[in-house]
This record gives C-alpha cells, structure tokens and sequence, in this order.
C-alpha cells in the first residue's frame, strides 16, 4: 500500500490504533470517490479480516488485485482468507503465487503451511513452517504452528521442544502454554494440563482460547462448576465466538442437559450458518438422544460445508455406525483414508467398528497401520488388549496393557479404561484377589475424574417416596390410553438392572422372525422428564403425575401425545414399521418407569429379568459405563442401589398388582429351551426353531454388552460373587432380603 493519500494516511492510522470502525468509515468514502483505488480496497480487506468478517474482506481484497495483480500483500491476505472460509485449496493457490513474487516474506510461508495443514500435507507443511520461521528468526506463532504439525505426525517429543522454545521466546504469551496443555492432556496428563492452561490465562488473562481450554479440561473431568466459572469469563469477553458457543454447548452435553444444549447451537446456526462445528455437535447430541434421522442430516451438512474435512467425516461415520449403517460408516472411513492415509483417529475408529461387528482380525489389521505411525497410541494399545482379550490371548493382552505406563498419569479417563480391561483379564484367568485390586483402582479414578458420589441416603428416600406416591388407589386411577391396534404389536419392554441377562433376553427373543431389536430406548425416561412441563406442574415426575384427572378430556390428549411422541422416535429408527414386526425396548431401568409404562402402553408385554443381585452388582463394576451409574463404583453403594430398585419393583408387582413377567437369568442359562419358550408364549408368538440358535446373528448391539451378541449361553457368570466372597461380606449382608426374596439364598 502507497502512503501520501491525506485521508488514506488517517484511514491508516486509525486502523495501526486498532480504531477500526472509523478507519473503514474513511475507506469507503475514498471508494465512493474512487472505486478503483487499490489501496483503499486493500485496507478495507485488512480491516475486515481484523473484524472477522472474511466473505467482505475476500471481496475487497479481490478488488484491489486486479488493480495490483503482482502485490505479494494481497496474496498473502487472500490466503489467510481463503483458511478462514475453511477452503485451502483456494489458500494454497494464493500463497504460492505470493511466494512467486516475493520468496522473502515469512507471513506468505505460514500462510503456505497452514494451507498445507489443512490439506494434510504435513511433510510439506513442517518444511513451510520451518521456512517461516527462518525468516522470522523465531516467531512464537510460527513455532506453536510447526508444533501442531508435528503433533499431527506423531512426533511429540519434538513438538514439545518446539512449544517450549516458544514460550521462553516469548514467556508473557499464553498460546505455547496452551499447546503445551493441549499435548500433555492428550497424553492423560490432566493435572499438568490444567497448570499449563491457567499459565496461559495468567499471562494473557482476557484470552479466550486459553479459558476455552482450561474449562474444557474441567469439563471433561465432571468438574462443572469450575468450568463454569471460565465458561463465564470467556462468554462476557467473546459470546459469539465460535469455541466458546461450541465450548459452553459441550459443558451443558457432558451434564446430560441435551435439550439446552441442542437450543442453544440452533440458535447459533440461525445467526451463523456456515460453521461446520456447529452441525457436527448437533448431530453428536441427537445421536446422543438416538435421533438418528436428524443426527445424520446435520452430520451430512458438516460435510457439505467442509468437503473432505477429516473431523466432519468422521462424525459421519459415527452417527452412520450408531444408527447401525455400517456398510455406509465403511465406506465414509475409506473415503477418509484416501484422504489421509495415515489418520490415526480415522483409522482406530475403523478398527473398533470391525471389533463391534466381531471382525476381530480386520480390527487387528487396521490397529497395525496406527501403530506405524504413533506406537504408544494408549486408545489403540486399549483396543489390542481388548481384542487379545476376546481371542483368549490374555497374557498377551496383560502385555500389552502393560506397555501403557498406566502408573504415568493415574487420574486419566484412559488409565481408568485400562485397568477396567486388565481387571476383566485378571477374571478371567482365575487371578481374582488381583482383579479385585485393579478393579478397586479403576473405579476409584472412574469416580474422580467424573466428580460424582452416589448418595445412598437420598436414593433410598427417593425410593420410599415413590412407593408411597405409587399406592394401590392412585395405582388405579392412573389414566390409560385407548388401545389403538396399529401399533398393538410394538414393543416389548425387557427390564432389569444393568448386567442382569437383558441383552440375553433380548436376543433369544430377537431370533424370531416376528420380532427386531431395538436394543437401548430412552425414550420412555425422555418422555418422563419433560411430564412435568407438559402437564404444566412444578413437581418433577413421577409426582407430576398426581395432575391427571381421567374426567379431563386434555389427560387424555397429553397421554395420547406421550404415546404417539414415543411412536415417533421409534419411527425414526426404523422400528416398528418392518413388515409390521414387533421391537424390543431394552432399557434396563425402565423397570422404574413400570406404572407410566402401563399409561402409554397398557397392552405391551414387560419381561423383568432378575439376576443375583450380588452377581449383578460385581458385574456392573465390572463394566466400564460410558455415563452415569454412580453406584457401580463401590459395591456397597451398587448393594443399596439393587436393594431399593427390587424393592420397587416387588411393589409394583405384589402391591399394585402391575402384570408383567419375571425370568431368573440363572434358570435361563440352566434350561435354555425351557425358559425360552415360556418368553415366546408370553409374548403371544408361535414357536421358532431358529430360536434355538439365537448365537447365529450378524447384529450388532448399541450397548455395552456388544460383545456377548453372538455368543452361545454360557454359565461361567452363574454365582460370580462366589470368587469374591472375601469382599463381599458387607454387600451380601445388605442384599440378604432381596436374595432371599427372589431364591438366591445363602447355602
């Protein structure tokens, strides 16, 4: 740009004082004298860059080119642009012609290798960067740019010496700091992540990125109201920024609060409709709420916006994968892979659809190409060890968790996976004293790092309250719904605590032909958490229930609604519209939902199976649930739970008189042909040989027991408990009533 013009000079002038407004007000009015003037044109597409208003600032950049087509500046601008507007073919192009002119200007080389970043083009990007950095002679940015490269390429160590030689360049800088916790909690080093971003907030303490960073970390360790409090700070400095709408969207998902979230990014994308992150968590949190339909439009429009960007192809492949269109994730993996052979995330995700879908040696293929390029992948060693694990190799799988250094970082999300799965291998070869042990130490970081406690005391009054609200006369005078006969053949509800044989149940009943899979519905506890709003009471469900009144004609609609609500999300998923089959809702605790079920559904057929309630507990520790299930992390605390979820049920069922079957899952791995023909006949359906060979499946469960479709019955889990007895002494005195109840008493 030529200086000289009076008020080109003051419109400079203003823009180097950060007074932007004003500095394109005197752009614009050199333009409207003269809308060939380049060096206004330029300007005013500097400013807007400044102003984050990229499509405006491409267009007067664009101007002001083909006035000045050999201005290096231009180009370089063009190029910053062009990665802004999430196109870096477009910025490769720029930038190369900038070098072109002028091979002596380091911001064209970062451009350059930003370009080459986005394109995954890393050996081309590092010798940019490194360009770059010459020409500067040791710019922080650059430096922090060349880092996450190198990251990329598996090459921590190195990025680590880069981020530190950053931040002592440039020590009152808070981004090496941040980049520096960005790799130390991607390798689990939580604590150390936590110390390094708030050394970013405290030399930049109005940056966004690093509060952004340091609440996302508590975030991911349950630790809400820390988060909250950087969440705050970065909304009253930047609320429409994009990291911290996504940011505060994730915050509110991790607590299970989906609706806010989803309203919130909705909003978002009515103001802004060309930020592709914005549908990838929309379509994470309607999977996350089993909307798959809407879960996989908003994943396909991620993609349309950023075609060939990795992260949205890969949230595809996700939803594709949880709405069980396999062959189509397949194929989104492949096409990721094409792109960036050797992306690890897209690689590892492949190799875990093949584990869920028992392809046991393709997993084990696709872990080998991750290794090739990162070899202490903890999530790919997880995934070995599991896979070692499901092929009887169990020394090797011990192995192979032991090459994790699980001791180097106790209070990860990823050592606590570890010890889950070398407890489950210490079971299984008959170490027990020893599984115990790591057993005690995965649960014990599961509770840390999730920041929940199971109150006994409350669940256990909560419990009580409900049988009292659940008496025989408001039992009966609980409104149902008129049977309508096009959906008579819907579900059936299997219920029980998690680990009980639900999933057993579900695919001896799945086996015939007149009935699919449906796997684990919420919607029923949807449903029951929105009664209150929409009965237009304060009092949370089920005592919201208390407003029906069976004179009223709007009970009746509100019922209706609820009903034809469920029916909805069912259709969504492809159920209960196959050649008029019937669907099993597999929700394990849906068995407290058992009186509003009856509401909705007064015709479907309830199966509650009952497990040892010990086995059933040392089981569901065993289990590494995703979410929740609080009481799963101490055996006393999963004995209290047990104890007051049958006693509810034993109310339903002998108090209320509320007709649904119970199975033992003990009598069903004992007499298989016995009991399963007892379930068919309950259910009102013909007897099916193929029932029989329930194990000769291709499907694949959504839920945690995945591993055990496709499994003949086995009787190794019969009386587990037996193989702890020296810890449960406790447990087993607390549970006594309930075995004793339901036959499973002490010999």
């Amino acid at each position: 740009m030529s200086l000289g013009n009076k008020k080109f000079d003051q419109a400079f002038r203003l823009y180097e004082a950060g007074n932007y407004d004003s500095a394109f007000s005197i752009c614009m009015s050199i333009i409207k004298m003269k809308p060939t003037d380049a060096d206004a044109q330029q300007l005013a597409g500097i400013i807007e860059i400044e102003r984050k208003n990229f499509n405006t600032a491409e267009k007067f950049l664009s101007k002001a080119l083909r006035k000045q087509p050999k201005n290096h500046w231009i180009y370089s601008n063009l190029s910053y642009v062009q990665l802004k507007l999430r196109r870096p073919k477009d910025a490769l192009t720029f930038a190369l012609k900038a070098i072109g002119i002028d091979k002596n200007f380091p911001g064209e080389w970062n451009n350059l290798g930003n370009a080459y970043d986005a394109l995954e083009k890393y050996d081309e990007a590092i010798e940019a960067f490194e360009r770059a950095n010459t020409l500067y002679g040791n710019d922080p940015n650059v430096l922090c740019n060349l880092g996450q490269v190198l990251e990329k390429t598996g090459r921590k160590n190195d990025a680590e010496r880069i981020y530190e030689q950053a931040s002592l360049i440039a020590p009152s800088m808070g981004r090496p700091y941040i980049c520096l916790g960005e790799l130390a909690y991607r390798s689990g080093k939580t604590k150390l992540a936590i110390k390094l971003f708030n050394k970013a907030v405290d030399c930049e303490p109005d940056s966004v990125d690093a509060l952004i960073s340091v609440a996302g970390v508590y975030t991911s360790l349950n630790r809400f109201e820390d988060a909250q409090t950087y969440y705050l700070k970065a909304i009253n400095l930047s609320p429409a920024k994009t990291s911290v709408i996504l940011g505060f969207t994730d915050w509110l998902r991790r607590q299970e609060k989906r609706e806010v979230a989803t309203e919130l990014l909705e909003n978002a994308i009515e103001i802004r409709q060309d930020v592709p992150e914005f549908y990838q968590l929309l379509a994470k949190l309607y999977a996350e709420g089993q909307r798959y339909r809407k879960a996989l439009s908003f994943a396909n429009k991620a993609v349309s916006l950023y075609k060939n960007n990795i992260q949205a192809l890969v949230v595809l492949a996700e939803v594709q994968t949880a709405f069980s269109k396999y062959e189509d994730a397949e194929c989104t993996y492949s096409n990721i892979l094409k792109i960036s052979p050797e992306n690890t995330n897209a690689l590892l995700s492949q190799a875990k659809l093949a584990e869920n879908r028992n392809n046991l040696d393709s997993a084990s293929e696709l872990l080998e190409h991750v290794f090739e390029v990162d070899r202490e992948n903890k999530s790919a060693l997880l995934l070995r060890a599991k896979i070692e694990r499901r092929k009887g190799a169990l020394d090797s799988a011990i192995k192979t968790i032991d090459l994790t250094d699980v001791d180097q970082e106790r209070n990860s999300q990823t050592s606590a996976d570890l010890l889950f799965e070398k407890a489950q291998i210490l079971d299984i070869q008959g170490r027990y004293e020893e599984a115990f042990g790591v057993l005690n130490e995965a649960t014990t970081i599961r509770r840390q790092i999730r920041n929940t406690n199971f109150d006994k005391d409350f669940f256990l009054l909560e419990i009580e309250r409900q049988i009292e609200f659940f008496s025989p006369s408001r039992a009966k005078s609980l409104l149902k719904t008129h049977i309508r006969s096009e959906i008579d053949t819907g579900p059936v509800f299997i219920l029980g605590l998690p680990r009980s044989g639900t999933t057993l149940v579900e695919q001896i009943l799945c086996s015939h032909p007149n009935i699919v899979a449906g796997d684990e519905l919420g919607f029923i506890d949807d449903i029951s958490q929105e009664a209150a709003k929409d009965l237009g009471v304060t009092r949370h469900y089920p005592y919201c229930l208390a407003a029906f009144d069976s004179t009223k004609e709007k009970s009746i609609k509100i019922l209706d609604q609820w009903r034809a609500k469920y029916g909805n999300r069912v259709s969504e998923l492809g159920l209960g519209l196959v050649d008029s089959k019937r669907f099993t809702d597999k929700f394990p605790l849906n068995l407290v939902h058992i009186p509003f079920i009856r509401m909705l559904f007064p015709e479907a057929p309830i199966i509650h199976v009952i497990r040892n309630p010990l086995d059933s507990g040392l089981s569901a520790m065993f289990a590494n649930f995703a979410f929740g299930h609080e009481w799963a992390n101490d055996m006393c605390d999963a004995s209290y739970f047990i104890k007051g979820v049958y006693k509810l049920a034993q109310h339903y069922k002998e108090k209320l008189g509320y007709d649904f079957m119970q199975i033992r899952y003990e009598d069903l791995v004992v007499n298989q042909e016995k009991m399963s023909r007892k379930l068919i006949e309950y259910i009102d359906e013909d007897w099916d040989e193929r029932i029989m060979n329930f194990e000769k499946t291709d499907r694949v469960s959504r839920t945690a027991s995945y591993a055990q479709v496709g499994k003949k019955i086995y009787t190794s889990s019969v009386e587990r408990n037996r193989n702890y007895e020296k810890f449960l002494e406790i447990p087993r005195e607390i549970l006594q009533p309930v075995m004793e109840h339901y036959g499973y008493v002490d010999s």
